[in-house]
């Protein structure tokens, strides 16, 4: 695990030294002949590369898995409750279903 973390950290700091230079390398562009800027573009380029492939090899990825739940079976399923309501003015009930959404009952 700190071996890891340790990994990690050296990448982290050659992955910034290497942005480092495609900085500086685009601040010199300017003054550079082009041969050279696109030559020392595939040099950083294929750096980036070999560095990104090393670090996949020494520094594997979290493997993602999905964590099963265990089902409580001692649980047994309960029907589902309906509420009653009556309007005094009406007469009419309403009752609840259990999709939360009303529905409306004959008048008694």
């Amino acid at each position: 695990e700190a071996s890891q973390i340790e990994r990690s950290a050296v990448f982290d700091d050659i992955s910034a030294k290497t942005k480092r230079l495609q900085l500086l390398l685009a601040d010199a562009s300017s003054f550079l002949p082009s041969f050279d800027v696109r030559k020392s573009q595939l040099t950083i380029t294929d750096l980036s590369t070999k560095q990104q492939a090393k670090e996949d090899e020494l520094i594997p990825k979290a493997k993602f898995s999905f964590k099963s739940k265990k089902k409580n079976r001692s649980t047994k399923a309960t029907p589902p409750t309906t509420r009653t309501a009556s309007t005094s003015t009406e007469g009419l009930a309403l009752t609840e279903k259990t999709d939360g959404s009303l529905r409306q009952n004959e008048p008694r």
